[in-house]
């Protein structure tokens, strides 16, 4: 039985757009690049926070996960094949008491027997850093 590495089922790119401002377009993994500067102003529950996976896999569950700075978890949410929309208010309540949050996303196949093979790594999204 051989061991089927995470990456191969890795999201190939995804868009994030806040307060109806496209951030990030068909980004990559990239900690270095895909940093977003938020003003804590604008984090209103009218101003929304979302983030689109393009060609998500349906054959894989999909978890985004917010984290701080250490890596330990904040919120996660299962990606149901529709944009995850965060309300400004919501994004300023994980950002209370710091100034950085780190979305990333894991897949694991449906299959119970690929899943139980296969490596899972967090796949960086973007840091919002609150201003």
């Amino acid at each position: 039985m051989s061991l089927l590495p995470a990456f191969g089922f890795s999201q190939e790119s995804w868009d994030i757009t806040f307060a109806k401002k496209t951030l990030l377009k068909k980004a990559t993994e990239n900690p270095v690049k895909n940093k977003i500067n938020i003003s804590r102003t604008s984090l209103t529950a009218k101003n929304k926070f979302i983030l689109k996976l393009n060609n998500a896999d349906t054959a894989y569950n999909i978890t985004i996960e917010a984290t701080t700075e250490d890596g330990s978890g904040q919120q996660s949410w299962e990606y149901t094949g529709k944009p995850l929309t965060i309300s400004g208010a919501d994004l300023k309540k994980l950002l209370t008491g710091r100034s950085k949050i780190k979305f990333r996303y894991m897949a694991i196949p449906k299959d119970p027997n690929l899943a139980a093979v296969v490596r899972i790594r967090p796949v960086h999204i973007c840091t919002v850093v609150a201003k």
